[in-house]
Protein backbone atom coordinates (compact mmCIF):
# COMPACT_ATOMS: atom_id res chain seq x y z
CA UNK A 1 0.00 0.00 0.00
CA UNK A 2 2.78 2.42 0.96
CA UNK A 3 4.68 1.49 -2.17
CA UNK A 4 1.64 2.25 -4.32
CA UNK A 5 1.17 5.63 -2.65
CA UNK A 6 4.83 6.50 -3.17
CA UNK A 7 4.57 5.45 -6.81
CA UNK A 8 1.54 7.70 -7.33
CA UNK A 9 3.35 10.59 -5.64
CA UNK A 10 6.40 10.07 -7.87
CA UNK A 11 4.17 9.99 -10.96
CA UNK A 12 2.47 13.24 -9.89
CA UNK A 13 5.86 14.89 -9.30
CA UNK A 14 7.08 13.68 -12.68
CA UNK A 15 3.98 15.01 -14.45
CA UNK A 16 4.31 18.34 -12.64
CA UNK A 17 8.01 18.66 -13.51
CA UNK A 18 7.32 17.79 -17.14
CA UNK A 19 4.54 20.38 -17.32
CA UNK A 20 6.84 23.05 -15.89
CA UNK A 21 9.54 22.13 -18.41
CA UNK A 22 7.08 22.36 -21.28
CA UNK A 23 5.80 25.76 -20.09
CA UNK A 24 9.35 27.11 -19.78
CA UNK A 25 10.20 25.75 -23.23
CA UNK A 26 7.16 27.39 -24.79
CA UNK A 27 7.97 30.70 -23.07
CA UNK A 28 11.52 30.50 -24.42
CA UNK A 29 10.19 29.90 -27.94
CA UNK A 30 7.83 32.86 -27.57
CA UNK A 31 10.69 35.15 -26.50
CA UNK A 32 12.87 33.96 -29.39
CA UNK A 33 10.01 34.60 -31.80
CA UNK A 34 9.54 38.09 -30.31
CA UNK A 35 13.26 38.85 -30.71
CA UNK A 36 13.16 37.68 -34.33
CA UNK A 37 10.13 39.90 -35.04
CA UNK A 38 11.85 42.87 -33.43
CA UNK A 39 14.94 42.26 -35.56
CA UNK A 40 12.80 42.11 -38.70
CA UNK A 41 11.05 45.37 -37.76
CA UNK A 42 14.42 47.03 -37.04
CA UNK A 43 15.86 45.86 -40.36
CA UNK A 44 12.84 47.17 -42.29
CA UNK A 45 12.97 50.54 -40.50
CA UNK A 46 16.70 50.79 -41.25
CA UNK A 47 15.95 49.99 -44.89
CA UNK A 48 13.42 52.84 -45.00
CA UNK A 49 15.95 55.25 -43.47
CA UNK A 50 18.57 54.22 -46.03
CA UNK A 51 16.11 54.88 -48.87
CA UNK A 52 15.29 58.28 -47.39
CA UNK A 53 18.98 59.14 -47.07
CA UNK A 54 19.46 58.24 -50.75
CA UNK A 55 16.50 60.51 -51.57
CA UNK A 56 18.02 63.34 -49.50
CA UNK A 57 21.33 62.99 -51.35
CA UNK A 58 19.54 63.04 -54.70
CA UNK A 59 17.55 66.19 -53.80
CA UNK A 60 20.69 67.96 -52.58
CA UNK A 61 22.56 66.96 -55.74
CA UNK A 62 19.73 68.22 -57.96
CA UNK A 63 19.52 71.48 -56.06
CA UNK A 64 23.27 71.93 -56.32
CA UNK A 65 23.21 71.25 -60.05
CA UNK A 66 20.50 73.89 -60.58
CA UNK A 67 22.44 76.46 -58.60
CA UNK A 68 25.59 75.61 -60.54
CA UNK A 69 23.80 76.45 -63.79
CA UNK A 70 23.15 79.95 -62.42
CA UNK A 71 19.84 80.05 -64.29
CA UNK A 72 17.28 82.01 -62.26
CA UNK A 73 14.37 80.88 -64.39
CA UNK A 74 15.18 77.19 -63.97
CA UNK A 75 15.49 77.57 -60.22
CA UNK A 76 12.25 79.54 -59.98
CA UNK A 77 10.16 77.17 -62.12
CA UNK A 78 11.01 73.87 -60.45
CA UNK A 79 12.44 73.31 -56.99
CA UNK A 80 12.95 70.42 -54.60
CA UNK A 81 13.12 71.25 -50.92
CA UNK A 82 12.75 69.71 -47.49
CA UNK A 83 10.95 71.41 -44.67
CA UNK A 84 8.03 71.73 -42.29
CA UNK A 85 4.42 72.74 -42.90
CA UNK A 86 3.76 75.51 -40.38
CA UNK A 87 0.27 76.64 -41.34
CA UNK A 88 -2.72 75.97 -43.63
CA UNK A 89 -4.83 78.74 -45.15
CA UNK A 90 -8.02 78.51 -47.18
CA UNK A 91 -8.88 81.58 -49.20
CA UNK A 92 -10.57 82.22 -52.53
CA UNK A 93 -11.51 78.51 -52.60
CA UNK A 94 -7.86 77.49 -52.59
CA UNK A 95 -5.58 75.87 -50.00
CA UNK A 96 -2.19 77.39 -49.22
CA UNK A 97 0.64 75.99 -47.09
CA UNK A 98 3.24 78.02 -45.21
CA UNK A 99 6.55 76.19 -45.52
CA UNK A 100 9.67 76.50 -43.41
CA UNK A 101 12.60 75.18 -45.45
CA UNK A 102 15.37 73.20 -43.77
CA UNK A 103 18.60 71.60 -44.89
CA UNK A 104 18.69 67.82 -44.47
CA UNK A 105 21.89 65.81 -44.81
CA UNK A 106 22.99 62.26 -44.03
CA UNK A 107 24.57 62.37 -40.57
CA UNK A 108 27.92 61.12 -41.87
CA UNK A 109 28.17 63.80 -44.59
CA UNK A 110 30.70 66.63 -44.45
CA UNK A 111 27.88 69.21 -44.41
CA UNK A 112 26.27 67.64 -41.35
CA UNK A 113 29.57 67.31 -39.48
CA UNK A 114 30.52 70.91 -40.29
CA UNK A 115 27.13 72.15 -39.05
CA UNK A 116 27.49 70.14 -35.82
CA UNK A 117 30.93 71.64 -35.25
CA UNK A 118 29.62 75.16 -35.85
CA UNK A 119 26.79 74.70 -33.33
CA UNK A 120 29.20 73.32 -30.76
CA UNK A 121 27.94 69.73 -30.71
CA UNK A 122 31.31 68.40 -31.98
CA UNK A 123 34.88 69.49 -31.44
CA UNK A 124 36.08 68.61 -34.93
CA UNK A 125 34.83 67.15 -38.22
CA UNK A 126 37.15 64.18 -37.85
CA UNK A 127 35.67 63.09 -34.51
CA UNK A 128 32.09 64.20 -35.14
CA UNK A 129 29.27 61.64 -34.91
CA UNK A 130 25.51 62.06 -34.75
CA UNK A 131 23.02 59.84 -32.83
CA UNK A 132 20.50 60.26 -35.67
CA UNK A 133 20.91 58.94 -39.24
CA UNK A 134 19.99 62.35 -40.64
CA UNK A 135 20.89 65.90 -39.61
CA UNK A 136 18.38 68.75 -39.92
CA UNK A 137 19.52 72.36 -39.97
CA UNK A 138 17.08 75.26 -39.79
CA UNK A 139 18.99 78.54 -39.83
CA UNK A 140 16.60 80.47 -42.10
CA UNK A 141 13.31 81.55 -40.51
CA UNK A 142 11.79 82.77 -43.80
CA UNK A 143 8.28 81.37 -44.38
CA UNK A 144 7.21 80.71 -47.96
CA UNK A 145 3.61 80.20 -49.09
CA UNK A 146 2.51 77.90 -51.91
CA UNK A 147 -0.76 76.58 -53.26
CA UNK A 148 -1.88 72.94 -53.16
CA UNK A 149 -4.82 71.44 -55.03
CA UNK A 150 -6.40 68.19 -56.19
CA UNK A 151 -3.55 67.57 -58.64
CA UNK A 152 -0.92 67.67 -55.89
CA UNK A 153 0.43 64.25 -54.92
CA UNK A 154 0.49 63.50 -51.18
CA UNK A 155 2.44 60.64 -49.58
CA UNK A 156 2.25 59.96 -45.84
CA UNK A 157 3.62 57.34 -43.44
CA UNK A 158 1.07 57.26 -40.62
CA UNK A 159 -2.49 56.00 -40.45
CA UNK A 160 -5.34 56.53 -37.99
CA UNK A 161 -5.89 53.85 -35.35
CA UNK A 162 -9.10 52.85 -33.55
CA UNK A 163 -8.65 55.69 -31.03
CA UNK A 164 -8.49 58.29 -33.81
CA UNK A 165 -4.75 58.88 -33.41
CA UNK A 166 -2.25 58.86 -36.26
CA UNK A 167 0.52 56.32 -35.65
CA UNK A 168 3.28 54.62 -37.59
CA UNK A 169 2.58 51.05 -38.59
CA UNK A 170 4.98 48.44 -37.21
CA UNK A 171 7.15 47.99 -39.14
CA UNK A 172 7.07 51.31 -40.93
CA UNK A 173 5.12 50.82 -44.14
CA UNK A 174 5.99 52.33 -47.54
CA UNK A 175 4.53 55.76 -48.12
CA UNK A 176 0.85 55.66 -48.94
CA UNK A 177 -0.76 58.12 -51.32
CA UNK A 178 -3.73 60.10 -50.05
CA UNK A 179 -6.03 62.81 -51.39
CA UNK A 180 -6.23 66.53 -50.68
CA UNK A 181 -9.01 66.38 -48.08
CA UNK A 182 -7.42 63.57 -46.10
CA UNK A 183 -4.02 65.27 -46.22
CA UNK A 184 -5.49 68.50 -44.87
CA UNK A 185 -7.00 66.53 -41.98
CA UNK A 186 -3.65 64.77 -41.48
CA UNK A 187 -1.49 67.88 -41.18
CA UNK A 188 -4.08 69.79 -39.14
CA UNK A 189 -4.06 66.94 -36.63
CA UNK A 190 -0.34 67.45 -35.99
CA UNK A 191 -0.22 71.24 -36.30
CA UNK A 192 -2.96 71.50 -33.64
CA UNK A 193 -0.64 69.53 -31.35
CA UNK A 194 2.37 71.72 -32.24
CA UNK A 195 3.97 68.77 -34.00
CA UNK A 196 5.68 69.58 -37.29
CA UNK A 197 6.55 66.64 -39.50
CA UNK A 198 9.37 66.68 -42.01
CA UNK A 199 8.44 66.56 -45.70
CA UNK A 200 10.05 66.87 -49.09
CA UNK A 201 8.37 69.19 -51.59
CA UNK A 202 8.44 69.42 -55.36
CA UNK A 203 7.42 72.92 -56.37
CA UNK A 204 6.72 74.25 -59.85
CA UNK A 205 5.56 77.77 -60.73
CA UNK A 206 4.62 78.55 -57.10
CA UNK A 207 2.46 75.43 -56.79
CA UNK A 208 3.34 72.30 -54.90
CA UNK A 209 3.24 69.28 -57.18
CA UNK A 210 4.31 66.64 -54.65
CA UNK A 211 4.58 66.32 -50.85
CA UNK A 212 6.24 63.29 -49.29
CA UNK A 213 6.65 62.63 -45.56
CA UNK A 214 10.00 61.64 -44.09
CA UNK A 215 10.40 59.10 -41.30
CA UNK A 216 12.39 60.72 -38.47
CA UNK A 217 13.08 58.29 -35.60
Amino acid sequence: MILRVLTIILIIILIFSTSISIILYLQTLEKLSSYENQNIILEENIDLLERQIAEIIQINDEQGAKEAKDTDKAIENEQNHQGYIKKIDFKDNKYYLDLDYVDVWPADSEQAKQALVEEGSCESIETCTSPSPIYISNVNSLIRTFEINQSTEFYILQSKNDQGKYVYNTPIQPKGQTNLEDFIEYIEYFINKDIYLLYSFKINNNKIELISEYYTP
